[in-house]
Order: structure tokens, then sequence, then C-alpha cells
């Protein structure tokens, strides 16, 4: 008779998940939200995934939370590992490409929400970077 086989202790590594997205205005320029607390840097909008709800629903929420943006999420345009916060960040960009200045407003989990300008287009360095390289 074969020998079972040990059973094998698993640990089970979570990472917390958040979503962002990169929105543009007519005039090209980028959407960020400035935090109420803490060191009050200006970043891409969005934040963390609750347990059990989809990416997309997430962030939908995170920007109408953030912003009032009722926005459809479009395509992933990255993912960035995070290890200093044991974290994983996706970036999304919404489906509609121009989003107007007039229709964002501020909410109580962010102290300001504005389309600033910027010459580049996405990328995992500009994300990693967002909250040094925006500081206004």
């Amino acid at each position: 008779m074969p020998k079972p086989k040990p059973k094998i202790a698993r640990t089970h590594l979570t990472k917390e998940v958040s979503v962002m997205a990169w929105i543009e205005d007519e005039d090209q320029k980028v959407l960020l939200v400035r935090q109420a607390l803490g060191l009050r840097l200006w970043t891409l909008p969005g934040g963390k995934v609750k347990r059990g709800e989809s990416l997309v629903k997430a962030l939908k929420r995170e920007l109408y939370e953030e912003t009032g943006l009722h926005a459809q999420i479009g395509s992933l345009l990255g993912v960035l590992d995070r290890r200093d916060k044991d974290a994983i960040t996706l970036l999304f960009a919404p489906a509609q490409k121009k989003h107007q200045s007039r229709s964002i407003r501020t909410s109580g989990q962010k102290a300001a929400c504005r389309f600033i300008t910027s010459g580049r287009k996405p990328s995992l360095h500009v994300v990693r970077r967002a909250q040094i390289l925006f500081r206004l």
C-alpha cells in the first residue's frame, strides 16, 4: 500500500489591491485629487478594492466618492507592484476619453480635485511617482 503524501502547510499570502484612473479633460489635462489627511499629496483618483468587490465597481465607486464623476471604465493601462506597501495597483483609462472640468467636484474624502497640465501619457513611472511629481 503506497504511503500517503504528507500534507504541506500552505501560507496564504495576500496583497492589498487598489485601482486608479488616468482621466483627461478636453485640453489633455490630467485629473488629480489632493488627500484631505496626512501629507495632503496630489495623486490620481482611486482607492482600495473592498473584499468581494470587482475592480470596475471599486473604481467607479472611488471616482464618484472622490470627484463626483460617473465614468465608464475602459482599458487596463498597467499594473504596479507596490512592494513597499505589499500591494498592487491597477491603472485604468475611462471608456469616455475626455471629461469636462466643470463636471468634477471635491468630496469629504479629498481636499481638492482638479485637472492639471501634463505633457505625458500614462506610464508606470508616472504612477509610481505620481504623489511626488504632482505636488502642487
